[in-house]
């Protein structure tokens, strides 16, 4: 800050000398000579440099009020919705097919999200095979499928079934009403069930405890299991606190 008062001093003198000689020369003469405007004003007004710093000061004190404030409100947001949540373990149940088109990115993902869910729960992801045997009437497949799926959910499971007509959550609701829930209610398992490409059989859906909606559009299913691992991440970092989520 020193030397910038010194620089501004040295052009106030400067602007102020080119001035004195200006007056002494002849009208035709001072306007070719004519300083610049901006140091005209640095001379009569040397302190207006710092007027634009005092400025700047202010517009950054006032933008880290802000973030301090919005900080703020996140931390009390993130204090509301942690809770106590007994970590019952976890599994996804999958429908996937027997194509060999299961693509490095997709696995990669699942791996980096069951590694984070880990750190808190338990945690499966269990395969069953797409229309098991080769069935050509879809309701037919549908139950081949069923059967499968139905094999690997204990009595104990809380089993939330992914489908079109389930129910929206937020992730904060996500959070409190189906992973805290499942612990609260004392069951043995949490348990994810994603269907095939003609969504499940009865056996299954009668089966279900919630019916979970993750979007209104349709995605493909690998994108399903990736987007269920991350709220499911996300739902633990809620109720615990953790500043993932905001």
């Amino acid at each position: 800050k020193k030397k910038s008062d010194d620089d501004t001093m040295m052009m106030s003198r400067l602007a102020m000398k080119l001035a004195e000689r200006r007056r002494a020369l002849s009208p035709r003469c001072r306007r070719l000579i004519r300083p610049p405007r901006r140091w005209c004003e640095r001379a009569s007004n040397p302190r207006a440099l710092f007027s634009r710093g005092a400025a700047t000061s202010s517009t950054t004190a006032r933008a880290s009020s802000r973030n301090e404030n919005l900080q703020q409100k996140l931390d009390a947001n993130r204090n509301k919705n942690r809770r106590e949540c007994l970590p019952i373990p976890t599994a996804i149940i999958a429908v996937k097919s027997n194509g060999g088109d299961e693509s490095t990115l997709y696995k990669k993902l699942e791996k980096d999200f069951e590694t984070k869910i880990k750190r808190y729960v338990k945690f499966e992801l269990i395969s069953t095979p797409q229309n098991p045997k080769n069935e050509k009437d879809i309701d037919q497949q549908k139950e081949s499928e069923g059967d499968r799926v139905m094999k690997k959910i204990d009595s104990r499971d809380f089993v939330v079934l992914l489908c079109e007509r389930g129910k929206s959550f937020t992730s904060e609701k996500f959070a409190s009403d189906v992973l805290a829930k499942s612990g609260d209610l004392g069951h043995g398992r949490l348990v994810f069930v994603i269907g095939g490409p003609f969504g499940h059989a009865k056996e299954v859906e009668s089966r279900a405890d919630i019916k979970l909606r993750l979007s209104e559009m349709v995605m493909n299913h690998r994108v399903a299991r990736i987007m269920l691992l991350e709220q499911i991440y996300r739902a633990w970092t809620i109720v615990r606190g953790e500043p993932y989520h905001h």
